[in-house]
Order: structure tokens, then sequence, then C-alpha cells
């Protein structure tokens, strides 16, 4: 294949990564803040666990609610992930093509 069908393909696959980071991580990060924010000294204990939390949030919001303020995060970590994975496959390939024809790549 060519070298930017190859490129292509590292940007995609770094894109699908980014929002497979999010779609995993985000829920854990909301029940986190939830927690953080809600059982502090000055606020009455509201959540026992995050277990607790987790359970709060789905019966009350919903699967949404793990989810608020995610679309800042689909964008910013697709864009980021698409970005690190294509720029270190071309890099990589750079180096292969320059150590393959004798030149020291360190």
């Amino acid at each position: 294949m060519s070298p930017s069908v190859d490129a292509a393909k590292e940007y995609a696959a770094g894109f699908a990564a980014g929002i497979a980071t999010v779609i995993t991580g985000h829920p854990f990060d909301t029940v986190k803040v939830k927690l953080q924010a809600h059982n502090t000294t000055t606020q009455v204990k509201e959540y026992k666990n995050a277990l607790h939390c987790t359970s709060r949030i789905l019966v009350t919001e919903g699967v949404r609610g793990l989810y608020k303020g995610a679309s800042s995060s689909f964008v910013g970590m697709a864009f980021e992930s698409s970005l690190l994975f294509g720029i270190y496959s071309q890099a990589k390939q750079k180096l292969q093509v320059l150590n393959k024809n004798g030149y020291s790549v360190l």
C-alpha cells in the first residue's frame, strides 16, 4: 500500500482509540468528581462509595449522567490520539528508511 494510505489508516486508528478512551474512562472521572465534590467535611456525606455513587447516577440520570460533559473530551482525545498515532507511524517509517540506507538513527 502507498504511504499515504498507511498514514490515513494510522490517523483513523488513533481517532477511534481516542473515542474508545473517553467511552471507557469518562464514567470513572464523573464518579470521582462527584465523590470529591459531595463527600467533603462541609457537605453531608451523600455517597457511601464509588458503587453507591454510580448506582445513584444511573437511577436518577441514566447512562447519560455518566457521560455529562464528555463532548469536549470526545473531540479533544480523538484528535490528540489521532495525531499521536499518525505522527508516531510516520516518524517510525522515516527512521526505518534511514536505518535501511545505512544511516545511524541514534
